[in-house]
């Protein structure tokens, strides 16, 4: 007589391997928690910082109103062509005149947060 060593599987069919330990899981096991700030690709993204530049008539090296210093301020080129680009455009049409008037009347000076023109309203 011999004997064969079968099993019963779920499905209901036999099967000639015998029941073994159950596989071991294949997955690694979770860092261990180490003191100290998180790497890089863990920490928060910064947050943006906010790049306001306000346009202000200069107060300090001015030949008329600042209005010039302050516009050459706020996009970064010199006072001199500045200058020069609004005494172009009093020269061809007259408004190089029209663009100061109405600067010095509506941007505050640097260091004030209200115009003339609003002071001048608010009386």
């Amino acid at each position: 007589m011999t004997t064969e060593n079968t099993t019963e599987t779920r499905s209901g069919t036999t099967s000639d391997t015998p029941p073994g330990p159950p596989p071991e899981p294949t997955a690694d096991p979770p860092p261990e928690p180490t003191a100290g700030p998180p790497p890089e690709s863990m920490a928060p993204p910064a947050a943006p910082t906010p790049d306001v530049r306000l346009l202000r008539r200069r107060d300090d090296g001015r030949l008329l109103g600042g209005v010039c210093g302050g516009f050459a301020d706020y996009v970064g080129a010199d006072v001199g062509l500045v200058r020069l680009l609004m005494v172009v455009l009093t020269l061809f049409g007259g408004t190089g005149v029209a663009l100061y008037a109405a600067a010095w009347l509506l941007v505050p000076v640097h260091g004030s947060s209200r115009s003339p023109a609003e002071r001048l309203l608010r009386r």
